[in-house]
């Protein structure tokens, strides 16, 4: 089968029956090795929706943000990958950076 990086079906499913605080240290362990990851290799799409997805689960918006941002720089060439990028976080309704923000 695909091997995927970051939390399987089985592991989210376990930590949702976990108390609160237990399961975001865990989600917050699986992130930031993923995120060690990407730093290294900023090519694996897969690997930046997981890492947007598990911010989302953190409720952290401003981090997932900062993801997608970082996600759309590492595929700047790539425009079918940025627009699935864009797609994948308007799903998750990760908010695009304001443009207001950046001038």
């Amino acid at each position: 089968g695909l091997v995927t990086r970051g939390p399987s079906a089985e592991q989210v499913e376990s930590a949702s029956e976990m108390d609160q605080q237990d399961r975001a240290t865990m989600i917050e362990g699986m992130v930031a090795s993923l995120a060690a990851k990407l730093q290294d290799k900023p090519d694996n799409l897969q690997g930046w929706r997981q890492l947007i997805r598990a911010y989302m689960v953190l409720q952290k918006p401003d981090e997932a943000r900062a993801a997608l941002t970082r996600a759309k720089q590492a595929f700047a060439g790539n425009s079918a990958a940025v627009s699935q990028l864009d797609d994948f976080a308007r799903s998750l309704n990760v908010m695009p950076a304001k443009e207001e923000e950046s001038q």
